[in-house]
């Protein structure tokens, strides 16, 4: 009698699962830095699982990578999962996606007619704040992923620039760049493209283009920040961008 109870218990137990799967219309993440993540089933197209790096250790949650540089960077960008997503994009000070990536859509732009003044992070007049770095209030890498994380400096993704070799390559048949430290690790960076305005993201699959947490310093306008820029089977390269465009970004920690 008791194995037929718990005979019975048990198909309860199962139908139960099954009833409550088929009803479900998607599934919740949970990150450790408290974010919730919610994707329904018909946004999915498969789910992969990777595992980490034996040399490499996990920070709130995301791996980061020792390449013999000052600092360690992630293994993927800020918004993605695996190494070959491409992940989120965001204006220089911002810290959500959106849909037009224009001067005027920008948070930090004057309310006068100025157009190459900004609010904060400004050194184009006697009365600016000076502010040359991002805060980390201001920071994506920070604010998405809390810690220690942060959006890499100019010295850094120069440091990454010119003491990496970097290698055009397929990763899961994505377009990107194999960058190699010093000390033989490495990481891959998607090319992620950009996005101007309203137009769909330019360039993804060709060009490979990341945020630094530094302004570009220019007595005539306050509109540029440094950005780590590479095109598929080029060179690899840091130079200023439209704040209000649209980047990825790849953190970095101490």
């Amino acid at each position: 009698m008791k194995k037929q109870i718990v005979s019975m218990m048990m198909f309860v137990i199962c139908f139960m699962f099954v009833v409550t799967e088929a009803m479900a219309q998607g599934i919740i993440i949970h990150k450790k830095n408290g974010e919730e993540i919610i994707l329904p089933y018909s946004a999915l197209d498969s789910i992969k699982t990777y595992t980490a790096t034996e040399n490499n250790e996990e920070i709130n949650g995301f791996e980061c990578v020792d390449l013999g540089l000052s600092v360690r960077w992630a293994t993927c960008n800020v918004g993605a999962y695996s190494p070959e997503e491409y992940g989120g994009y965001y204006a220089w000070g911002e810290t959500e996606e959106k849909s037009d990536y224009s001067l005027s859509t920008y948070k930090w732009k004057t309310t006068n007619t100025n157009m190459w003044r900004m609010k904060k992070y400004s050194t184009y007049s006697d009365d600016s704040d000076f502010k040359t770095t991002l805060d980390p209030e201001d920071d994506v890498a920070h604010v998405k992923w809390g810690g220690s994380w942060r959006m890499p400096t100019k010295d850094e993704i120069m440091e990454l620039v010119d003491k990496c070799t970097w290698e055009s390559t397929k990763h899961n048949n994505v377009n990107g760049c194999l960058v190699t430290g010093p000390n033989g690790n490495s990481i891959f960076l998607p090319a992620t493209g950009f996005c101007n305005g309203e137009d769909p993201i330019s360039m993804r699959g060709v060009s490979l283009d990341y945020w630094s947490a530094t302004l570009e310093v220019n007595k005539y306008n306050d509109l540029g920040a440094y950005r780590i820029s590479f095109f598929f089977n080029s060179n690899p390269s840091y130079s200023s961008f439209a704040r209000y465009g649209g980047l990825s970004v790849r953190p970095v920690t101490e």
